[in-house]
C-alpha cells in the first residue's frame, strides 16, 4: 500500500487517548521580516491513534500513528508540518520498508529520503535539516533556507560521517560513533541559518558532548566568513561553559551581528556583561557600537541584578527599542523605559543623519517570584517595525489589561515621490 506521511511519527507508554493538548513552540519563516521567528502551536494526541498539529482552532496537519513505538520526534517547523511528508511502503506489520521519498507541497524532492529495513532507517540517507524551508510557488513566499545532511544510519542511529549542505557547498559536518553520539571536530549550523543569517560553530565534541574551545563564525555581507565569537567548554565533558565568552544573540543577518560579552563560571553567567553591534560597511573592520548590557551576581546563581540596559530581539539602525531599568535578584522591578529609536535613512533625508527617539514604559512590581505589569504603560507591538510603527497605551492591574487602550499607528507612504508618514488612533476598551 502507498502512503503519504510525515517521518515524524509519535508513540508514548501512556494511553492516546489520555493525551491533552500541548503547547509547543516552534520556528516558522516569517514572510515579511525574511527571517526565522518563534511561534506556539498545540499538538494532541487521539484515542484513534493520530497526532494533530494545530494553531488558534485551525488545523495544520493530521497523520496517523503507525509502525510501532519510537522515541518522541515532533516537527518543530511549521513550513514543514505544513508541506514535508514522506511516501512509500508499509509492510503487513505495519513498519516502514524499502525507499521513502521526501515531497514538499507534493513535489517530490529530488533525491532526498532513504530505505527502510523492518521500520528502521538502513545506509545512505539524505535527509532535510530541521529548520528546512523553501520557495513556494509564490514569489513572496520564498524561504531561502533549504539546507540538507546526509550519512550513514545503522538500525536507526546515525554512524560515521554526517555533512551539512547549503546552497550546494557542504558548510559543516563531523562523526558519530557506534553509539550513535557525537565524536571529534565538528561544524554545526546554527538553528535559524538561511540565506541571510549564516552562522556556524566550530569545535569538538566528547562522547557527545562539547569540550575545549569553539568558535563561532559568521558570513557578512561580502560573503566573507568571520570568526566572531566563541568561548571554552569543561573539559571534563558536560557541556558547561566556563571563563570568557563572546556569544551571538538570535538576531543576525549579512549587514549586522549583536553579540554578548562577559564571563561564565560552572555555566552560570557572573559579573560584567556587554550588549555590543557590528555594523559591516566596509570589507577590512566593522563599526561596533556598545548597546546596552548590565551585571548578573558573583554567586554563580545566574540573576542579573542592578540597572540593565537591553533590546528587543530584532534591532537596527533603522528601528531600535531599547528597555531600561532595574533588577532584584533577576527579577524586573519598578520603573522600566522603552525607548523608541530612530534613525531615518540618507535616502530620506538628503545624506542628514536625524535621530529622534520616543519614549514608553511603566512600571514593575514583585510578586512571589515573577514581574507584573501595573498601572500606566505605552508599549509598541511585537511586530514594530520602521515603516510601521505601533504604539500601545494603557493601564495594567496586577499583570492584566484593563479600561481604555489607546493604540496609535504611524505608517510610511509615497506621496509626490517623496516618503511622508500618517498617524491613526483606535480605542480599545477591555
Amino acid at each position: 500500500m502507498d502512503s503519504q506521511h510525515s517521518n515524524k511519527k509519535i508513540c508514548f507508554e501512556e494511553t492516546l487517548d489520555k493525551m491533552e493538548a500541548q503547547n509547543i513552540t516552534v520556528d516558522k519563516w516569517g514572510r515579511c521580516k525574511q527571517e526565522f521567528v518563534k511561534t506556539t502551536i498545540q499538538i494532541k494526541y487521539t484515542k484513534e491513534q493520530y497526532i494533530i498539529y494545530s494553531q488558534d482552532g485551525v488545523i495544520l496537519r493530521m497523520d496517523q500513528i503507525r509502525g510501532g513505538c519510537k522515541s518522541s520526534d515532533i516537527l518543530s517547523n511549521v513550513d514543514q508540518i505544513q508541506y514535508l511528508f514522506f511516501q512509500g511502503q508499509y509492510e503487513q506489520n505495519e513498519r516502514k520498508s524499502g525507499r521513502w521519498r521526501a515531497t514538499w507541497d507534493g513535489e517530490v524532492i529530488e533525491n532526498v529520503g532513504g530505505y527502510y529495513e523492518n521500520g528502521l532507517k538502513q545506509g545512505f540517507w539524505k535527509e532535510l535539516n530541521k529548520n528546512y524551508c523553501r520557495q513556494q510557488r509564490l514569489e513572496f513566499q520564498k524561504c531561502p533556507a533549504e539546507i540538507f545532511e546526509n550519512g550513514e544510519y545503522s538500525n536507526d542511529q546515525k554512524i560515521g560521517l554526517w555533512k551539512f549542505f547549503y546552497d550546494d557547498k557542504q558548510i559543516g559536518g563531523g562523526f558519530y560513533d557506534g553509539q550513535a553520539q557525537k565524536t571529534g571536530k565538528w561544524i554545526e549550523v546554527n538553528n535559524g541559518f538561511n540565506k541571510s543569517s549564516q552562522v556556524t560553530y566550530h569545535g569538538e565534541y566528547k562522547k557527545g558532548n562539547k569540550v575545549g574551545i569553539w568558535d563561532i563564525f559568521y558570513v557578512d555581507i561580502y560573503n566573507t566568513s568571520k570568526q566572531i565569537g566563541g568561548g571554552l567548554y569543561d573539559v571534563n565533558g558536560n557541556n558547561t561553559k566556563n571563563g570568557k565568552w563572546i556569544e551571538l544573540s538570535e538576531w543576525v543577518d549579512i549587514k549586522s551581528c549583536i553579540t554578548l560579552n562577559g564571563q561564565y563560571k560552572t555555566g552560570r553567567k557572573i559579573g560584567r556583561w556587554d550588549i555590543l553591534i557590528y555594523k559591516y560597511q566596509q570589507h577590512d573592520n566593522p563599526e561596533i557600537r556598545k548597546i546596552g548590557g548590565g551585571l548578573y551576581d558573583d554567586k554563580g546563581e545566574g540573576n542579573k541584578i542592578g540597572r540593565w540596559i537591553e533590546i528587543k530581539d530584532k534591532y537596527d539602525d533603522i528601528s531600535q527599542i531599547i528597555f531600561t531599568g532595574e533588577y532584584d535578584n533577576g527579577i524586573k522591578n519598578g520603573n522600566w523605559d522603552i525607548l523608541f529609536s530612530e534613525r531615518a535613512s540618507k535616502i530620506m533625508k538628503r545624506c542628514k543623519i536625524i535621530k529622534k527617539i520616543l519614549r514608553g514604559g511603566g512600571s514593575y512590581k514583585n510578586e512571589q517570584g515573577k514581574p507584573i505589569k501595573i498601572k500606566n504603560w505605552v508599549e509598541s507591538s511585537d511586530n514594530y517595525k520602521a515603516n510601521s510603527k505601533v504604539v500601545y497605551t494603557g493601564e495594567y492591574k496586577n499583570g492584566q489589561k484593563v479600561g481604555r487602550w489607546e493604540t496609535q499607528i504611524k505608517d510610511l507612504f509615497s506621496k509626490n515621490n517623496q516618503q511622508m508618514y500618517r498617524f491613526h488612533h483606535l480605542t480599545i476598551v477591555s
